[in-house]
């Protein structure tokens, strides 16, 4: 009986740690920062291409505009991503936009919400592109789980932009 107190106290303390992460930090954020060798309106095009999003962004079936048009903040749309043979649907919306400048968007679905600021700024001949994201879980225990795998977020986002940037260079 004692050894089971004992075990009952670590996994009730354990529990608690790991609920209490979520508390203190409730959102993620990360930045990825890439140069590409074209001209600004040449980074946005690409980028705003969604026929090109497949190929830059790891496990994107689709892109669909469920309301409003690709420039008016408001508008949303319905994103799909496979992975691991299990498709997620999300809802996108767009915050913010100024061509050639600033994308500013929300992405959210049951478990997660997560708002991506994606700015272009010409340098000589390439562009800047940076996209800064902050990304917060819907229930606390996904507060705590997104909180304990910002390093997975943050490699996903390099390894999206690394590909886009390959794909412009490539242009």
């Amino acid at each position: 009986m004692k050894y089971f107190k004992v075990f009952l106290i670590i996994v009730v303390l354990i529990s608690v740690g790991f609920i209490l992460i979520g508390v203190i930090v409730p959102k993620i954020s990360y930045e990825t920062t890439i140069t590409t060798n074209k001209p600004v309106e040449e980074t946005w095009d690409m980028f705003s291409d969604t026929e090109l999003m497949a190929e830059w962004m790891q496990g994107f079936k689709s892109k669909k505009v469920l309301s409003g048009d690709a420039t008016t903040p408001g508008s949303t749309y319905e994103v799909i991503i496979v992975q691991n043979d299990e498709e997620y649907v999300m809802t996108e919306t767009l915050v913010e936009y100024k061509e050639d400048e600033l994308y500013v968007f929300t992405i959210e679905n049951d478990i997660l919400l997560s708002k991506q600021e994606v700015h272009f700024k010409s340098d000589g001949d390439g562009t800047i592109v940076t996209e800064k994201s902050v990304t917060e879980g819907k229930s606390l225990i996904m507060k705590s789980i997104i909180s304990l795998t910002k390093s997975i977020f943050q490699k996903n986002s390099d390894e999206k932009y690394n590909s886009f940037k390959k794909l412009v260079d490539e242009a």
